[in-house]
């Protein structure tokens, strides 16, 4: 611990579980189209709710899966952002690098 003066440096490991995009669910493979195109999507979107409710039960963003499988990809869920006056709930990406790489992994098997 002395000799990495009493810092711990962990590598971003959580792409390895995805291999290629056939281990990414529907629900992952909408939010990397989704937000390469625009900077956000609304909590309230149709697709993505229903989508949810498929994949993870009537439950959606509640239930602990979903919630894991979309940071793995580097998304943030419920982030607020003001639009037109309105505050709405969005999901952004937070982490670039893992969603480049998810983002990647789509795109190549196209």
């Amino acid at each position: 611990m002395k000799e990495c003066e009493g810092v711990f440096e962990f590598e971003d490991v959580t792409l390895k579980n995805y291999d290629n995009a056939e281990k990414l669910s529907d629900t992952q493979i909408f939010m990397l189209e989704a937000l390469n195109r625009v900077p956000f999507v609304l909590a309230s979107d149709e697709t993505l709710q229903n989508l949810l409710n498929t994949e993870y039960g009537a439950g959606g963003l509640r239930n602990k899966q979903a919630k894991q499988d979309l940071k793995s990809i580097g998304i943030k869920i419920g982030q607020r952002k003001k639009i037109d006056g309105v505050t709405c709930s969005t999901h952004v990406v937070e982490n670039e690098d893992l969603f480049k790489s998810a983002l990647l992994l789509i795109t190549n098997e196209d």
